[in-house]
């Protein structure tokens, strides 16, 4: 149901989120802001401003959606990726289907990458020295004896 208001038309919560679908849809798709703008502009008979302000609606929607406390750009990847993933899914290509989970799980912060501080070789594990130990073998690097660590002269 629509109503007017001194001549403007009110749309109703329906239609407001059907246009809205429409234009992540567009976004999802790759479409650049301008190009949408001057689609859905033409398309629903709406001022170019009110076009921006319809893409930048899509933008906070994707971003309440998926990643409440996000920024928007990362909500668009997560919504990206799903819409993938539906697709993966639908056409039976359950290892794709795997890989955009994966790369969605890192997306979130789900994957921890655990860092091992060891030397070159990675046999000496650095974690487990003191800092004694530690500031010996930089120094043994640097080739500095420690003598001269102290001494200006």
């Amino acid at each position: 149901m629509t109503r007017r208001t001194y001549g403007v038309r009110k749309l109703s919560k329906d239609e407001l989120a059907r246009r809205i679908a429409v234009v992540q849809q567009l976004l999802l798709e790759g479409k650049p802001t301008p190009v949408i703008v001057q689609s859905i502009a033409k398309q629903w008979g709406i001022s170019t401003r009110m076009a921006y302000n319809y893409v930048d609606k899509a933008w906070e929607d994707f971003a309440s959606k998926y990643m409440k406390e996000r920024d928007r750009l990362l909500g668009f990847h997560v919504a990206a990726r799903l819409n993938l993933f539906r697709k993966a899914y639908d056409n039976g290509h359950y290892g794709v289907c795997r890989s955009i989970l994966e790369d969605l799980a890192k997306l979130q912060g789900l994957y921890v990458n655990k860092i091992a501080f060891t030397d070159p070789e990675g046999e000496i594990d650095y974690g487990a020295l003191t800092v004694d130990e530690l500031v010996k073998r930089l120094l043994a690097i640097l080739e500095v004896k420690p003598a001269e660590t102290f001494n200006s002269e």
